[in-house]
């Protein structure tokens, strides 16, 4: 009778051992990076597994206690093993239980402490401007206590200002001609950082100052009817270029083509300065130097002004033919100008007394140039 009581139990015993798994490994809960935003979630994961057994997430109810929510499974594959993503704040603990009658908490408990960075807008005052001018870069406001950063074209600039809740301003000057990008990171150099965003910022060099120039640097005409052109030793291709009188007045422009140029119309008796302006970022330059225009002090009378001469011209008022008397003055060319500083004609003297033929020439006051002598005619 005791044999078969002892057969009994051993067979007993052989049966629990064939259909019974007793868990004999613990393994370490894992856990990727800390994350800064509730919304990434963080998964957990186990070192190691062993086959069949059920692994079970908890979210603990108390610190320390292993009552909880049971926040995910796994089946063991021998392996090591992640469980589903957690969404939650907490102390976290893995159970493993081969189904029967063995269950065994896993090594370590994991705090899950998501850093609440608020993410805000990063913008700048000015998305285009001159290089050298001064841009604030900013962000729509701050948590307490939180380190900032601005990084510039992806390099920090170890400009760091610490939030206190309110908006934050970086203000920066470049002296590059191109795009820089902007961006500001929280938390810098941390496990968990989070950059807020970036700008953009187009830097434009201003446009080259050349010289402000007179045509053929003559500052001086005659009575007020001879204007005088002004322009630019140089030019940049689109860019423009204004002409301003003393009063701040702008009363010429023209677009430049990479070359000198003079504005369009004669100017008269006033202060003038130039100025070049970059459309596309504001930028604006001044030219170099100002000038300043006259009317030459000669008498308005046309007999008195030729008279003054060593050489004779007549008659002052000319309906066809004009004569030269030189008067053994030592000059043999004649040149004549319209009132706009246009030549219109010229020729030689050939003699002592010539006569020319002066038809052609349009109705108006005319300027005859005879060596140094000036002689102001009048065509009908």
């Amino acid at each position: 009778m005791k044999k078969i009581i002892l057969l009994f139990i051993f067979f007993s015993l052989a049966v629990e051992g064939l259909f019974s798994q007793k868990l004999i490994n613990q393994y370490s809960v894992t856990c990727s990076n800390p994350i800064c935003n509730i919304s990434e979630g963080q998964q957990f994961g186990l070192s190691g597994t062993e086959i069949g057994v059920t692994y079970s997430l908890f979210l603990a109810d108390t610190p320390g206690e292993y009552t909880g929510t049971n926040k995910g499974i796994i089946i063991g594959s021998g392996n090591s093993q992640l469980f589903p993503l957690v969404y939650e704040e907490g102390e976290y603990f893995v159970i493993g239980d081969n189904g029967v009658d063995c269950s065994l908490p896993m090594l370590n408990r994991v705090t899950l402490a998501i850093n609440h960075l608020t993410e805000f807008d990063v913008s700048s005052d000015v998305t285009n401007v001159c290089v050298r001018s001064e841009v604030n870069i900013s962000i729509g406001g701050s948590d307490n206590g939180i380190d900032y950063e601005l990084n510039i074209d992806g390099i920090p600039s170890g400009i760091i200002i610490v939030g206190d809740g309110n908006y934050l301003k970086w203000s920066v000057t470049e002296s590059v001609d191109g795009v820089v990008i902007y961006e500001v990171i929280a938390n810098p150099g941390q496990t968990c950082e989070l950059s807020m965003g970036t700008v953009d910022v187009s830097y434009r060099l201003k446009p080259s100052p050349f010289a402000f120039i007179s045509e053929n640097g003559v500052t001086e005409y005659l009575n007020g009817e001879f204007g005088i052109k002004l322009g630019v030793s140089g030019s940049q291709k689109e860019i423009g270029y204004l002409l301003h009188n003393s009063k701040d007045e702008i009363i010429g422009y023209q677009t430049g083509d990479g070359a000198p140029f003079y504005f369009p119309y004669p100017h008269y008796a006033d202060s003038y300065y130039a100025t070049a302006i970059d459309f596309g970022s504001g930028c604006t330059s001044e030219m170099l130097g100002n000038i300043t225009l006259s009317e030459k002090s000669i008498s308005t009378n046309i007999e008195e002004v030729n008279d003054s001469k060593s050489i004779e011209v007549y008659p002052a008022i000319v309906e066809s033919f004009i004569f030269i008397e030189k008067n053994n003055y030592n000059v043999d060319n004649l040149e004549i100008y319209n009132m706009i500083g246009a030549k219109v004609y010229s020729c030689n003297l050939n003699s002592q007394v010539t006569d020319i033929d002066l038809s052609h020439l349009q109705n108006g006051y005319h300027l005859l140039k005879i060596g140094n002598e000036v002689f102001k005619i009048y065509k009908k």
